[in-house]
Order: C-alpha cells, then structure tokens, then sequence
C-alpha cells in the first residue's frame, strides 16, 4: 500500500486529481484509507468485489462516474508477487509493479508524463514498453464474442470491443 499511496502522492503534487480506490477486502480498504488520509490525499474508497482482475474494479468505477468530467484517467494498480509473462519475458509482481509504476515515481516523471500527452493527442496511453502490446502482438487467437461477454459481466455499458478492432 504505501508504494500505491506515494505514487498518487507524486501525482496529486502535479495535478488537480480525483482519487479513486477500490479493494475487495474491507481490512485491506481501510489501511488505503488510512494511508491516503495520513499522507493528506483525498479519495473516493469503494469495497468492490474482486471479479475480472485488475479491470473488473476500473470499469466498475468508470460506469459510476461522469468521464466527461476528467481530461485523462490514470489506473494504477498493484501487483502481488507472482509471476507472469507479458510479451514473451517473465516478470515477477514486484518487477512487474516497478514497471507499472514508473510514470507516477516522481513528480517530475508524471509531469512528463502529462506533457506527453498534452503536446501530442496521437498519444493514448502512456505505460513501460515491456508491458505495452502493439499492433504487431497476435491477436488472432482472441475469441471476441468471449471478450465482449466478458465486459458484460463486468458492467461495462457499452462494450468497446469488436472482432478485430479496438
């Protein structure tokens, strides 16, 4: 948690940011809760259940708010140490979580980010080259009706995904 809680530190620093977190586990919330209130971060704390990963939460929370209100969503995430396998090298929870974190590990690094994205609007996303999949990955193994019944399930309201096309 408190890896989390200095990387929205650093990015409250820059921004004007409205903070949600999710957690399925209520002991797990409450030390977040804890955490963000100690280091003077205000959050909106929802106790979601743990359903489709690390994305089952984010949607749930994109389906509950005005996105229209925001000009960028930041999804940060932690992940455990296990290990996983991203296109084609094996990195474990803690790599891997480096990784992800690395554009919100300092003030000046999210501030970089954000200017990435503000100067150039073909931009968007922004995340480690290790852990982004381009348009050269295979995607022909996908089968798109399940993906689409997936989103479903998780209370996307309108699935953005079709047969090929993202």
């Amino acid at each position: 948690v408190g890896e989390l809680v200095r990387s929205i530190r650093n990015a409250v620093e820059v921004a004007d940011c409205k903070v949600f977190a999710t957690a399925s586990n209520p002991q797990a919330l409450a030390e977040a809760e804890r955490r963000m209130r100690e280091a003077g971060i205000r959050a909106d704390c929802r106790l979601i259940e743990n359903r489709g990963y690390d994305v089952g939460p984010f949607f749930e929370v994109l389906n509950r708010i005005d996105l229209s209100a925001f000009d960028y969503v930041v999804k940060l995430h932690t992940k455990r140490d296990l290990l996983g396998v991203v296109n084609c090298l094996p990195l474990m929870g803690a790599s891997w979580r480096k990784k992800l974190l690395r554009f919100v590990s300092s003030p000046r690094c999210f501030a970089a980010a954000l200017s990435l994205m503000e100067c150039d609007s073909s931009i968007g996303a922004i995340g480690h080259g290790n852990l982004v999949l381009g348009v050269a990955y295979d995607y022909s193994g996908i089968d798109w009706r399940k993906v689409e019944a997936a989103l479903l399930t998780l209370g996307l309201k309108h699935p953005c995904l079709r047969e090929g096309n993202f």
